[in-house]
């Protein structure tokens, strides 16, 4: 659910080898793709993560909660949860949980004219595709979806 504060919001898709990271505006009504992380141990990873919080100011975070179409959580969805209790740590923010099924498919399907600039900056293909998916869960969380349970039975 959208809090009433104002300040950024990071987003992020979480990836077996990459970390996709979006930033919402002040305002909290738009996201973008900002980067990809690729996750070389969790130290640089954090650290990565908490130095973008810092110069963006961010006041929350958000994070896809993988799902299958069923609603269930998916086999990432452990992994996923694991890596929220170690960002928690590192990074004390709030942090929202948002429903990331399609958020991948959308973000390789967005015709090219929603591409901003800092998206055409990356190769075509699957460098660019984590950061846009973060952009999309995080709008989503901006356009006022339900924040979900991780711990939920399913």
């Amino acid at each position: 659910m959208e809090s009433a504060a104002k300040g950024r919001i990071m987003g992020l898709d979480y990836g077996e080898k990459r970390i996709g990271v979006a930033i919402s505006d002040e305002l909290r009504l738009f996201a973008r793709p900002l980067e990809n992380i690729t996750r070389k141990g969790d130290k640089n990873l954090f650290s990565r993560l908490q130095r973008l919080a810092e110069e963006w100011e961010v006041h929350e975070i958000v994070l896809g909660l993988p799902k299958n179409m069923d609603g269930t959580r998916n086999r990432l969805a452990g992994q996923v949860a694991s890596f929220a209790g170690l960002l928690q740590k590192e990074i004390p923010l709030p942090l929202h949980w948002v429903d990331e099924r399609l958020s991948s498919w959308e973000a390789e399907s967005l015709p090219e004219e929603r591409k901003t600039g800092q998206e055409l900056r990356f190769k075509a293909g699957k460098p660019g595709l984590d950061s846009r998916a973060a952009a999309l869960i995080l709008q989503r969380f901006l356009d006022g979806e339900p924040s979900v349970d991780p711990f939920s039975v399913g």
